[in-house]
């Protein structure tokens, strides 16, 4: 595979970097196309979806040496820069996929959330060759999955994977995701790396059968889970992300401020669109909501901290700040 690295054989790739690294992961062609095989046969099977369907998808701009376009397009895909999704640039996104008769998207649920909203806000319609939106990158909850579903009236998929070794899991679900198992084999183990029983949650951990050049074996993603078996299927279920400290040492997860505004949301009809919280400082927590306007902000903010049960918060100080939006960068807004 070193004979191979510079050729039009190889493939590289580069992760995100929320696990606090952003990783070069080789692929070769032939095995990438192995890996997303079976995705491509639940996409065909299941919503009609085949290669030459017209795509849309977003990239950082970030992997480039040099700054590309905010925008690239070829007969089958059209694809968006990550940075400046300001208000005025979503509005011609909108147009650009109108214009291209975009028929699928693979898109983070963050990105599409801004789209949503730019749409909601100048009523433009849902165009009518949209047919599948597929979700991938992010912790999908469920009040935004059941509002995107509504709002664009197609089926809605949930997958998740990661750059190294692809699909990992797929669904129309929140919950529990089907395990591609021809392309890995997942465990749930403990901090010692000890495989837990199903029903246990602990770190998702994944052996890549496809990737041959740059092999994964019993590779820990960062995230947590819990795995079972429905009707002969492995079935895996993310329950948390990746992790802040506090002042003492004690390490928190994000998760449980995504799980109160989970609750929010179920008591008060999806009010929250959008939101944000950043840490300031160990105790300080700056938190940015964007919301529907059916309830009093003041209300929400109190729905939210009281929903934020874990000891170790109980001295945490929340500034709450309200937007219209949430958009990437604040100066263009």
């Amino acid at each position: 595979y070193i004979l191979l690295e510079n050729s039009s054989q190889m493939q590289h790739v580069f992760t995100s970097g929320t696990s606090g690294q952003c990783l070069e992961v080789c692929w070769l062609l032939e095995d990438t196309k192995k890996s997303l095989l079976p995705l491509w046969l639940k996409r065909m099977k299941q919503y009609g979806i085949v290669p030459q369907d017209c795509l849309c998808t977003f990239f950082s701009a970030k992997r480039y040496d040099k700054e590309p376009n905010w925008y690239i397009q070829t007969n089958r895909e059209i694809s968006f820069a990550k940075e400046d999704l300001y208000e005025k640039r979503m509005l011609e996104i909108y147009n650009k996929i109108v214009e291209a008769n975009v028929k699928w998207m693979i898109v983070q649920p963050c990105l599409l959330e801004l789209l949503y909203q730019v749409m909601k806000k100048y009523e433009l319609p849902v165009w009518n060759s949209l047919a599948y939106i597929e979700l991938t990158g992010e912790f999908l909850t469920n009040s935004f999955y059941k509002r995107m579903k509504k709002w664009f009236g197609v089926p809605i998929a949930n997958q998740y994977g990661t750059h190294e070794v692809n699909t990992i899991a797929y669904g129309e679900t929140t919950d529990y995701l089907d395990v591609v198992e021809s392309n890995v084999y997942v465990e749930i183990v403990d901090t010692n790396g000890r495989v837990l029983q199903d029903g246990s949650e602990g770190e998702v951990c994944v052996t890549c059968f496809t990737n041959k050049a740059m092999p994964f074996v019993r590779y820990l993603v960062g995230d947590k889970g819990v795995m079972r078996t429905q009707d002969g299927k492995r079935q895996l279920r993310l329950t948390k992300a990746r992790c802040m400290d506090l002042e003492d040492g004690t390490m928190i997860n994000p998760y449980i401020f995504q799980k109160a505004i989970e609750i929010t949301n179920y008591y008060m009809d999806d009010e929250v669109c959008q939101f944000q919280f950043i840490q300031k400082g160990y105790n300080v927590m700056h938190v940015i909501l964007v919301t529907e306007g059916g309830y009093e902000f003041g209300q929400v903010c109190r729905c939210i901290t009281e929903h934020i049960y874990q000891k170790e918060m109980q001295d945490m100080h929340f500034e709450f700040e309200k937007r219209e939006f949430l958009f990437g960068n604040d100066e263009k807004e």
